[in-house]
């Protein structure tokens, strides 16, 4: 028998529904009706969109404000979720912490943006990169303003955020699960309240100086090339934004290495893996 208390929860009432197979999915645009079609799916437009972002050209306005933040969740997530680029209305919280309450949740988004965008980022030793990155970091965390997508977007915003630095962050260097614990244990006190140290120690491995110059990689990872080429393939799959019935083909290790990612390391943990 399916667990159907999930169904009673504020988070669930507002963003969520029961897929075919009786377990919680969030609502959606495309017509997934299992959160594994929706997973995949998802996970084949926002690896796309990501590149978009990193490469310049999408339309995000570089106002270094919390409407930059928004920008890139809508550009991230629209045509999935009804709700991409907006705020979300509830309280929400993750495993043993919660986040920012949804009634201080503009003005401590607003703050915590502000005090980010400030820094003279241009002018920071690798320490003071290190240290500043951290703080920032776990402040952003602390607002976790969507629904969903918090970890890709928030990870885009802030490296826009800090573009005049010497140094950047290769997302790469740690697992998702290292990073996800790591941004959880800055909220060990009651949110909007964090420790920096959790990241700060992470960080001072994922440091990397900028080349001068440097091109984003253009080049897509194996792991995304696979799922952009399964998905295309997909019969049911009609157009972006479309699905029809169908039966899925045996994509059940692809689908499993998405979805766990102790399996192996993608690219961008962060962004391509986490919420």
């Amino acid at each position: 028998m399916v667990d159907e208390s999930w169904q009673h929860d504020e988070y669930a009432v507002t963003y969520m529904t029961a897929g075919d197979d009786g377990e919680p999915m969030m609502r959606n645009l495309v017509g997934a009706t299992t959160e594994y079609i929706l997973r995949l799916v998802e996970y084949r437009q926002t690896m796309q969109r990501t590149l978009e972002i990193r490469l310049g050209s999408a339309a995000i306005p570089q106002s270094r404000d919390v409407g930059q933040w928004k920008a890139i969740h809508a550009h991230l997530f629209h045509g999935i979720y009804e709700w991409a680029g907006q705020f979300r209305t509830i309280d929400m919280g993750k495993h043993d912490v919660d986040f920012c309450p949804r009634h201080y949740l503009d003005a401590y988004a607003r703050q915590a943006v502000e005090a980010v965008a400030s820094r003279p980022w241009a002018d920071l030793d690798r320490e003071e990169f290190r240290n500043a990155a951290a703080h920032g970091l776990a402040a952003l965390n602390a607002a976790h303003p969507f629904p969903e997508g918090n970890g890709r977007s928030t990870r885009l915003f802030f490296d826009q955020l800090t573009d005049a630095a010497q140094w950047t962050i290769d997302y790469s260097a740690v697992s998702s699960a290292r990073w996800n614990d790591a941004s959880r244990a800055t909220l060990v006190w009651a949110s909007p309240n964090t420790d920096p140290h959790p990241l700060r120690t992470l960080l001072d491995g994922m440091i990397e100086a900028k080349t001068e110059n440097a091109q984003v990689d253009e080049t897509m990872p194996d792991l995304m090339r696979r799922v952009l080429a399964m998905t295309t393939k997909m019969p049911h799959l009609i157009a972006p934004g479309q699905l029809a019935p169908g039966t899925l083909s045996d994509t059940d290790t692809l689908i499993g290495l998405i979805g766990d990612p102790t399996q192996h390391r993608s690219p961008e943990p962060p962004e391509t893996q986490l919420e």
